[in-house]
């Protein structure tokens, strides 16, 4: 089937809602709190560009010390994250800005029409990590922003073509991401922070896919 709709974005989204709506979030949080940890340890000013390459750098620790199953980290320009399965690329970006500055980057954006396999009906067992395809991976972007409460929300767009002028890229979909975790990190107002909130060992857990257990569902 074409994906094309928001109901077929819902159904990914449910499909893999262990991973993008659980883990990813707690990965997220994690990063943003330590970059915080950065700014008030040295009592200074947030600012977003640097907030955002430390973000990045965390995150993409955590996610490799994830140990995904049959998954590639790599680092994108504008401090993102790309996430390589067999069947299925995340690239994370806290907005999509100038998407024709690189060919690489136009053509992952470029996605007019692709084939998906029917995601499992309501109640079936997904008997594999990603939904099977054909063709090329299916791709698809990542967007992080801070609320005004200062917490993490996701959104996951898979993207078409880029707009006629080049500035911006018209999706199939671009859905929130829900939260199925509660986030137990604060930033905002007097808060109290110290050096152990901010320990991987307390926000994330996870068992490794070398252990045997499937990160990606």
């Amino acid at each position: 089937m074409d994906v094309s709709s928001d109901a077929d974005g819902l159904d990914y989204i449910e499909a893999h809602s262990d991973f993008l709506c659980n883990k990813l979030y707690r990965v997220m949080d994690a990063a943003k709190a330590d970059a915080f940890a950065y700014f008030y340890s040295e009592d200074l000013p947030h600012e977003s560009f640097l907030f955002a390459t430390m973000f990045r750098y965390r995150a993409k620790r955590y996610l490799q010390e994830m140990g995904l199953k049959r998954c590639t980290v790599e680092n994108v320009l504008n401090n993102g994250i790309h996430l390589k399965f067999p069947d299925s690329e995340y690239k994370i970006w806290k907005s999509i800005s100038n998407p024709n500055a690189t060919k690489p980057k136009r053509t992952y954006l470029t996605q007019p029409k692709f084939i998906q396999d029917p995601l499992p009906f309501q109640g079936a067992v997904n008997r594999y990590p990603m939904p099977l395809r054909q063709g090329s991976p299916l791709r698809l972007v990542v967007v992080w922003e801070l609320n005004a409460g200062l917490q993490i929300e996701l959104f996951l767009l898979c993207p078409k073509s880029l707009t006629p002028d080049f500035t911006g890229v018209n999706p199939h979909w671009k859905l929130p991401i829900p939260r199925r975790m509660s986030s137990t990190i604060q930033e905002a107002g007097n808060v109290e922070r110290t050096s152990q909130s901010y320990d991987l060992d307390l926000d994330l857990t996870f068992e490794r896919d070398d252990n045997g257990t499937e990160s990606e569902s």
